[in-house]
């Protein structure tokens, strides 16, 4: 069933967003364990200049009932 989502949260303004929706248990597992989805990992462009830009930030898996 395609009921999770992934939510970006930024820790320092507490501001979140949504990612990814309609995802299976499977996808959205996939995109956590991405070292990309979290400021703390990342090192590709986007990532960067999103931390540098906003500080930091993690995605999150979130079901939706």
């Amino acid at each position: 069933m395609n009921n999770h989502r992934i939510i970006r949260y930024f820790s320092i303004s507490q501001r979140q967003h949504t990612v990814k929706k309609d995802l299976t248990l499977a996808q959205a597992q996939e995109h956590i364990r991405n070292p990309e989805s979290s400021s703390h990992s990342c090192t590709g462009r986007a990532g960067l200049m999103r931390t540098k830009k906003l500080g930091v930030w993690y995605d999150m898996n979130v079901i939706d009932a």
